[in-house]
């Protein structure tokens, strides 16, 4: 990928990307082609060639870029403000809304990006690289507020939150059309795993 130097440069790349994000949204990726790219950017195919060697370096960057959005929202766990004056399962039902909210906002450009993962090895490398991230940084701000209430493990119970939030989120946003029994909203959905994750947490907190 070329790197743009100018502002009109970097305008026009944006624009591709937010045409490339949003046809792997509505198309997934058997829909990403060059052309409906262009159309949907209103730039020339060489213009995007001068960026990018293939249609497979665009859809990097497009998953980079969306890793990066939310290595920014995950930033949240870092910051202690948020968290100050909360027990450990007010502390645990915030997580899992905070990394809920991040599933809802990029909700279809994701469900493209994890299916893709199933069969390319490098998106799924550079998915794992970011689900690492998103763990590390959940587990430390939930393990925290555990061991200060006397959880004896606190890690092993975090990461296990971390596990079945995130899995349950994936599952929703993913394969949908598998889910069994009445339909859930997600508000619901979300406020039901955040009860499961608070009650499971005060399970091990002596």
């Amino acid at each position: 990928m070329r790197t743009p130097r100018q502002k009109r440069g970097q305008d026009t790349w944006d624009r591709l990307l937010d045409a490339a994000e949003e046809l792997l949204a509505d198309e997934g990726f058997e829909g990403f082609t060059l052309t409906a790219v262009s159309r949907r950017a209103g730039v020339s195919n060489g213009a995007i060639y001068w960026r990018v060697d293939s249609m497979e370096s665009l859809y990097v960057a497009v998953h980079q870029r969306t890793v990066e959005r939310l290595r920014h929202e995950n930033a949240v766990f870092d910051e202690d403000p948020p968290w100050a004056g909360l027990g450990a399962a007010e502390v645990v039902t915030k997580a899992v809304h905070e990394l809920s909210e991040s599933f809802r906002r990029h909700t279809r450009i994701l469900r493209t990006l994890i299916l893709r993962s199933g069969s390319d090895p490098a998106s799924s490398q550079r998915g794992a690289t970011a689900v690492r991230d998103a763990a590390g940084r959940f587990t430390d701000r939930v393990a925290g507020a555990l061991g200060a209430e006397g959880c004896p493990e606190p890690d092993v119970v975090a990461a296990t939150i971390f596990r079945v939030a995130f899995g349950a989120l994936v599952a929703r946003i993913t394969w949908p059309e598998q889910e069994a029994g009445p339909e859930i909203s997600w508000e619901r959905f979300v406020a039901d795993l955040s009860e499961m994750a608070s009650v499971y947490a005060e399970r091990h907190v002596a």
